[in-house]
């Protein structure tokens, strides 16, 4: 399988590139959701947002970001892979790797001369040791079960994608690159095999004490992985890779695996997904709603030889509307044609029990952007873009419709049908009109949650409150709406004099709101209470954000019995458990405090120390239901990695009223992915280095 890269001229210090990334690259494992989107992400695979690793308690710290932190430095020297369309191999690469090569110089220039091969590609391949490093196998991801007892192991592909995937067309229409074969995002990364193992094994774990997951075709490329509520099923897509000998490339095919034998089935019957926007997102333990193909779907449309007429922009009304230069825009009507054909799906409601269902339709053809279940599983939250579409921005601010629907997908309430917004400032702090940030409570069974801006979305218009966050209780709407009566009016339950940056619940007693101020780097978190609204909120921190050295970190949430995750109060009492970067001159040191929110006092019970960069990651004794995390017994994911060791996991346990106990039971034990670059004597890096005049 021919992958492109491009050879330089020399090899640094493998082990003085890893201290500076040590130095410098400071974030600890990212923690991927319980969730892995990989669908979402383009190469390489991304492991999760730059929001609190924290939030997300399902996973294992990623046991490959050693590839993404410490290899791309050396990669960047050895290899690099440049353009799909154009790939050049350096003249002089051979001569100035002869250190490395074990080739003479009658040989390399043979190779140089060589004809094309017999396929007529003509790639040319650098020499061993180049080739060791770049096709090295990733570790894989890993991800906890919601009850965490098992994990899953997820394969990850050759770092360099093949060729035949990277040259494939594709579609760059209103912002968004689609596969057009398979009415999916490109560019996608992948997955290419799924096995369970127990909680207590450390992984790698031999194949006896595995269980792979089997039943979907061999070779299939894999998205999109979740772990049902209960942590009984584990769903997936798969698709073909498309190579020389593949099957032919379609839309995504849903499966579903038993945790406990792990046999997959397939989903839907012949329905395929349309992952354009969204892929499927579970309803409660056995259900699920999907994006599939509409089942009348037609062949996409045609462009007309000749234009139906010419392009028009008209600002004849001199308002003032100012935009960035934005990306794969629509150039014309035929776009908007292809842009709906590829993003149009409709929703079916599947239940994973049954093996001969295709679903029940609950929702006509649309572009659905969102179908969030609420916690309690009841009632969904959909959004979907309309026309008309715009040439001059892309679909994130195309109009959209915001609704709330019973599990039928009958209407509950109408939150919000908002307009194209091509007048957005370009001012930093400027935002979309209307509800934005719409989503479920954590904190509650069935209740949104969105904020309104209350200047236009201009920084420029001076105003008190300058944001004010809404609620709506589901329930409460569906029961208005059964009776007939008028829509139920959402109420105020904060309000900001900076832009919302939005809430982090707890529960009726605490919840912590966030603003800030881009041209002032102003940052201010607050204390308050939901369920009290007659009580002002506090302030919990009023600092620079850039002030990395004083940052407090970011409190840790454990998950609920609802499947969603809550700020995670500690013995039941007003302290959270903040995790930061630890700032300092003498470079990044994380760290983990307890935070009395009454008193802002906080309490150091661990920090990263040298030679090692540490990292805390989720809560994993949330297990029991909604009981209260303690102190004493609490117990958390550990990530740890030096310059000369690749990143392994530890379950931290403290132990004692004060914490004053702490032991750490090892979860992995992954070999160094670059043997050939660690130290070894008479070698720089283990490799021998020629360096270039």
């Amino acid at each position: 399988m021919h992958r492109l890269i491009v050879l330089c001229c020399c090899i640094p210090n493998a082990m003085n590139i890893a201290s500076r990334q040590l130095r410098h690259k400071c974030q600890p494992g990212g923690l991927n959701a319980g969730r892995f989107n990989a669908g979402n992400t383009a190469w390489p695979c991304n492991s999760s947002s730059s929001s609190s690793s924290a939030m997300r308690p399902h996973a294992l710290p990623n046991p490959t970001r050693h590839v993404s932190q410490l290899a791309p430095s050396l990669r960047r020297r050895a290899v690099a892979m440049v353009s799909r369309r154009q790939m050049l191999l350096a003249a002089s690469a051979s001569q100035q790797l002869a250190g490395l090569s074990t080739a003479t110089a009658s040989q390399q220039q043979q190779q140089q001369q060589a004809p094309l091969t017999a396929s007529g590609s003509g790639y040319k391949q650098p020499p061993k040791e180049i080739l060791d490093i770049v096709d090295a196998p990733p570790q894989p991801a890993l991800t906890f079960s919601p009850d965490r007892s098992k994990i899953l192991q997820l394969s990850r592909p050759p770092s360099l994608p093949p060729i035949f995937d990277i040259s494939r067309p594709e579609l760059k229409l209103a912002g968004v690159r689609i596969d057009a074969e398979q009415l999916s995002r490109s560019r996608m990364s992948y997955y290419t095999g799924l096995c369970i193992v127990p909680a207590g094994t450390i992984v790698p774990a031999a194949e006896t004490d595995t269980t792979p997951i089997t039943g979907y075709p061999a070779g299939s490329w894999i998205n999109y992985v979740s772990w049902s509520p209960d942590g009984k099923h584990i769903t997936f897509t798969t698709r073909s890779p498309g190579g020389p000998g593949d099957p032919p490339r379609g839309p995504l095919q849903l499966w579903v695996a038993d945790a406990t034998t792990g046999r997959a089935r397939p989903l839907l019957g012949s329905r395929r997904l349309n992952t354009v926007f969204d892929s499927y997102s579970w309803m409660d333990d056995n259900t699920l709603v999907a994006a599939v193909l509409p089942q009348d779907l037609d062949q996409p449309p045609t462009k007309p030889q000749v234009p139906p007429g010419p392009k028009i922009q008209d600002n004849s009304s001199g308002k003032k509307s100012q935009n960035r230069t934005w990306t794969d825009l629509l150039k014309d009507e035929h776009d908007g044609d292809m842009f709906e054909y590829y993003g149009t799906a409709e929703l079916v409601m599947v239940d994973v029990r049954d093996q001969d269902s295709e679903g029940t339709i609950i929702a006509p053809p649309r572009m659905y952007t969102e179908m969030d279940g609420s916690p309690d599983g009841q009632f969904m939250l959909v959004s979907w873009l309309t026309r008309p579409f715009s040439l001059a921005v892309p679909a994130g601010r195309f109009p959209v419709t915001v609704q709330v629907w019973d599990r039928r997908g009958s209407l509950v309430h109408h939150i919000a049908s908002l307009p194209l917004a091509e007048d957005i400032p370009i001012a930093f702090n400027s935002c979309r009109t209307g509800p934005r940030a719409v989503s479920w409570r954590d904190d509650k069974p069935a209740e949104l949650s969105w904020i309104e801006a209350q200047d236009g979305g201009d920084p420029e218009v001076s105003v008190s409150p300058r944001d004010v966050v809404y609620t709506l209780d589901a329930a409460a709407a569906a029961a208005a709406s059964s009776n007939g009566s008028s829509q139920v009016a959402p109420q105020v339950l904060a309000t900001t004099d900076l832009r919302c940056g939005g809430v982090s619940w707890c529960d009726g007693d605490l919840a912590l709101l966030y603003e800030s101020w881009w041209k002032t780097r102003r940052s201010i978190v607050y204390t308050f209470a939901p369920g009290k609204p007659q009580q002002e909120k506090q302030v919990l921190f009023d600092r620079s954000y850039e002030d990395v050295y004083s940052d407090p970190g970011s409190p840790l949430s454990r998950r609920t019995s609802n499947g969603s995750y809550i700020l995670a109060k500690i013995d039941g009492q007003r302290q959270l458990l903040m995790v930061g970067q630890g700032a300092s001159p003498e470079g990044n040191r994380p760290f983990l405090d307890l935070l009395n929110l009454d008193t802002k006092e906080t309490r150091r019970l661990w920090q990263s120390s040298p030679p090692y960069l540490e990292g805390v990651g989720s809560i994993m004794s949330d297990n029991n239901d909604d009981a209260p995390i303690t102190l004493d017994g609490l117990k958390l994911l550990l990530s740890r990695e030096s310059a000369h060791e690749p990143p392994q996991t530890y379950m931290v346990s403290f132990n004692g009223p004060e914490a004053e106990n702490v032991t750490e039971q090892k979860l992995t034990n992954f070999p160094h992915p670059y043997p050939q670059v660690r130290k070894g004597p008479g070698t720089e890096g283990g490799v021998k280095v020629v360096r270039s005049v």
